[in-house]
C-alpha cells in the first residue's frame, strides 16, 4: 500500500490531494515536526534533507512533492491529470505549472510562514522584513494563477 508521510499544511498538501483525486488506497504517516520526527535517524533514512514529504510505494521511496506527483501521474495515466503526450506542448505546460508551484510558490510560502529560517537567531526586524517582501511576492504569484486560471475560464 502507498504510504503518504505528511505533516498538515506542508508541501505534502499536494500529493495528498494527487492520492484523493487518484482514489487510490493509501496510508497516511505523519511525521510531527513538532517533536522533530523529520530529524530522526529513522526518517533522515527516508529523506536524508529532513524534509516532507515522503511517499512509499511498495520498494520505492521517493521525495521531493514534483516527483512524487509525477510518479503518481505517470503510473496512473487513466486518470487524465496530466496530458497524455510525452514531449507535447500540453505536456511541457503541464511541467511548467508544477514547477512553478513547487519551486517558486512554495518557496516563496515558506519564506513567508517562516522568515526567521531566513535571518540570525533573535532578529525580529529582519524576520518581519523577509516576511513582507514575501507577501508582495505571493500577492503578485496569486495574480499570476489567478490570470493563468482566468484564461482557461
Amino acid at each position: 500500500m502507498i504510504q503518504l508521510h505528511y505533516f498538515p499544511s506542508t508541501a505534502s498538501m499536494v500529493p495528498h490531494i494527487l492520492l484523493e483525486e487518484l482514489g487510490l488506497p493509501y496510508e497516511r504517516v505523519l511525521v510531527d515536526r513538532t517533536h522533530d520526527v523529520q530529524k530522526t535517524t529513522a526518517y533522515l533514512k527516508l529523506n536524508p534533507n529532513g524534509l516532507i514529504p515522503v511517499l512509499r510505494d511498495g520498494d520505492l521511496v521517493l521525495y521531493e512533492t514534483a516527483a512524487i506527483c509525477l510518479h503518481l501521474c505517470d503510473t496512473h495515466p487513466a486518470s487524465g491529470l496530466a496530458p497524455a503526450a510525452v514531449g507535447s506542448v500540453e505536456r511541457a505546460h503541464f511541467y511548467k505549472w508544477l514547477m512553478w508551484l513547487t519551486n517558486t510558490l512554495q518557496a516563496t510560502l515558506i519564506a513567508y510562514f517562516y522568515p526567521e529560517r531566513w535571518v540570525n537567531a533573535g532578529n525580529a526586524a529582519g524576520a518581519a522584513e523577509v516576511k513582507q517582501h514575501a507577501e508582495i511576492r505571493v500577492n503578485n504569484l496569486l495574480k499570476q494563477l489567478d490570470n493563468e486560471l482566468a484564461r482557461h475560464g
